[in-house]
């Protein structure tokens, strides 16, 4: 499903949550466009790491990955969303240290 949505260029709002979406959180997240500012997945059957690309979204004022099935660590990359206010990643199994780079979000309530 993401790869299908890359080429909209100016995506500001994705909002997928509640549904029944299965699979892997894919690395062509990196890909959705960079005026995204807030991105909504949770409560969905999505599994994996999160991606590293997830820095490239440097718009994104939210990230909902709450109540999924993400395993590995926060990628250092998180560190790049310089507008990000909040984040929501639990209920996940998710492991490992936050990254030091979190330090860089500024805005994060």
């Amino acid at each position: 499903l993401i790869n299908s949505l890359s080429n909209c260029s100016n995506l500001k709002e994705l909002s997928l949550d509640y549904n029944s979406f299965r699979g892997v959180l894919s690395g062509s997240i990196a890909n959705l466009s960079t005026k995204l500012n807030s991105l909504w997945l949770s409560h969905n059957y999505i599994s994996g790491n999160i991606p590293l690309g997830i820095g490239n979204l440097i718009n994104l004022h939210l990230v909902s990955l709450y109540d999924m099935m993400l395993t590995g660590s926060i990628p250092d990359s998180i560190g790049k969303l310089s507008n990000l206010q909040r984040v929501y990643m639990q209920r996940n199994a998710i492991s490992g240290k936050i990254p030091a780079s979190i330090g860089n979000i500024t805005q994060l309530g």
